[in-house]
């Protein structure tokens, strides 16, 4: 069965377009909702040392069986420790852990390794990431620091919010 454009289309409402460059996205969002997939919130991360990031889906029954790491997550703490952004999509079945070896220090001066334990998401902006998708392949964690854009970004220092989303807190 041949679907119309109209068929695909139903349900769906735009939102406001987003343009960068000589490109626009008009956002289609629907109703629907994807029982496979859940919140990356689900995840836990830690930094094992600089540049190296885990990810554990960890997901409890009640959650959902895979999630995606967005590209240009920052796994941020107000702890002290080394915030970190990750160049890579990935998606994490439940019960599984994917480490990153390519991830980023967002702060030169900050020292420390991330705990283990779930963190919310927040995205590299974008000012950033096209700059960091472009050295993701290598392995030197200091590769945003010098970044033409990243003073002008104003990453935070400290997470503006509470380390830990955990649902069960």
């Amino acid at each position: 069965m041949l679907n119309t454009i109209q068929d695909v289309m139903r349900g769906l409402k735009p939102e406001s377009p987003q343009t960068v460059g000589n490109m626009t996205v008009i956002p289609l969002i629907s109703d629907i909702v994807d029982d496979a997939i859940a919140s990356p919130e689900v995840l836990e991360m830690e930094t094992l040392n600089y540049g190296t990031v885990v990810a554990y889906n960890t997901g409890t029954a009640e959650e959902k069986g895979l999630t995606i790491s967005p590209l240009g997550n920052m796994v941020m703490t107000n702890k002290a420790a080394q915030n970190h952004a990750l160049p890579n999509m990935k998606i994490i079945r439940k019960g599984k852990t994917v480490t990153f070896d390519n991830a980023a220090c967002v702060q030169e001066t900050q020292g420390g390794l991330i705990g283990r334990d779930r963190y919310r998401i927040m995205l590299l902006p974008l000012a950033i990431r096209e700059d960091a998708i472009d050295r993701r392949k290598g392995h030197d964690y200091s590769k945003l620091w010098n970044f033409r854009d990243l003073q002008a970004a104003k990453i935070p220092t400290r997470a503006p919010f509470p380390h830990s989303v955990r649902s069960d807190l």
